[in-house]
């Protein structure tokens, strides 16, 4: 029988302790990526991947931002699946989702100009199928700054008002305009038949006058860009027909119509649940509710700001404070046009 002496003893529970932090630092590792960078396994429906710092897209930083330049040099973006033939590549700007279909793949938005690439690569680590569609879901070049890389052999679709926004772009002038969208639709589209069917809705104003809810029925999905980018304040775009005062009632409506869904893609975090959604379109009531009744009292913008705390139900939320005084400025002027466009009694 072996002897264990002190010495022996303690380099055995050192031993022990340094493989289990060994353990440890695996399963956070884990965590923090749970599918790998290039893992094509279901991905995982969790808190929003929140951008600390990310700036509010009002209308002039919009404008301001139509050279589509890329945050992130580097361009290194993920691919997961989402389910079955349907994977969200992240980062570079908005969430970009790829459809692969018999006939070719559907990309919904194509995140800021330079990423063509990128996305195309991620694409061929799950399918050789070619891009043959481009859905825009809003003109904001995070969302729009690639097409022209898909061009001529993706056909491009958008609502028709985010359309006549795109434009305007500078990104979309001289050579470029052939990366406008082709096809527009008013308030409804349908894409592609049978399993494949694909619906495009818009369902009222929001963070702009043309956001469009991209839906996967047979696989109980749908998109939402930037009505709901993740749980944080959304960017509401006033140049290209955004509302602060027209989004919680736009949100209602998507809770209320858009039906048998398991999984709602954001525009820029997480995938979430269709109980978030309906957390997320009370989360924006409450804040226009409280922003109306600051403003009703004579409170300024700045005032409204600096009183407005996070609901404690809320507090998983991301505020930027840019984005909020943005959003507040934008309900108070709204709300102030609406006050003298009514008629005196």
């Amino acid at each position: 029988m072996a002897t264990w002496t002190p010495f022996a003893k303690r380099w055995t529970s050192l031993a022990a302790i340094i493989a289990a932090g060994g353990l440890l630092m695996a399963l956070a590792r884990y965590l923090e990526h749970p599918t790998g960078p290039q893992s094509t396994k279901p991905i995982a429906l969790t808190t929003p991947m929140t951008r600390p710092g990310d700036p509010a897209k009002s209308g002039n930083d919009a404008r301001a931002s139509i050279s589509g330049k890329p945050r992130d040099p580097a361009r290194i973006a993920e691919i997961n699946k989402i389910k079955d033939s349907l994977f969200l590549i992240t980062n570079g700007g908005g969430n970009t989702l790829a459809f692969v279909t018999a006939k070719g793949v559907l990309l919904v938005d194509t995140k800021f100009d330079g990423w063509g690439p990128t996305i195309a690569d991620k694409i061929r680590s799950v399918t050789q199928k070619s891009v043959t569609t481009i859905v825009d879901s809003n003109p904001s070049v995070d969302h729009t700054g690639s097409n022209d890389f898909f061009v001529p052999g993706a056909e491009i679709i958008a609502q028709e008002n985010t359309r006549a926004n795109m434009a305007r772009l500078a990104l979309f002038q001289g050579d470029r305009a052939r990366a406008l969208p082709k096809r527009t639709y008013a308030d409804k589209m349908s894409l592609f038949d049978g399993k494949e069917r694909v619906e495009l809705r818009h369902l009222g104003v929001g963070t702009t006058n043309g956001d469009t809810v991209v839906v996967f029925p047979e696989l109980r999905v749908a998109y939402l860009g930037d009505l709901f980018p993740g749980k944080m304040l959304p960017a509401i775009d006033t140049a290209n027909g955004g509302s602060g005062v027209a989004l919680p009632e736009t949100l209602e409506r998507i809770v209320s119509e858009i039906k048998d869904i398991d999984i709602f893609v954001t525009g820029h975090g997480a995938p979430m649940t269709p109980s978030d959604v309906r957390d997320y379109a009370r989360f924006n009531k409450d804040f226009l509710s409280a922003v109306q009744k600051a403003a009703k009292n004579g409170k300024t913008t700045d005032q409204i700001a600096a009183e407005w705390t996070l609901p404690d139900k809320h507090r998983t939320y991301m505020v930027d404070l840019t984005r909020l005084r943005a959003n507040i400025k934008s309900i108070v002027d709204e709300l102030k046009l609406e006050s003298k466009s009514k008629p005196k009694q």
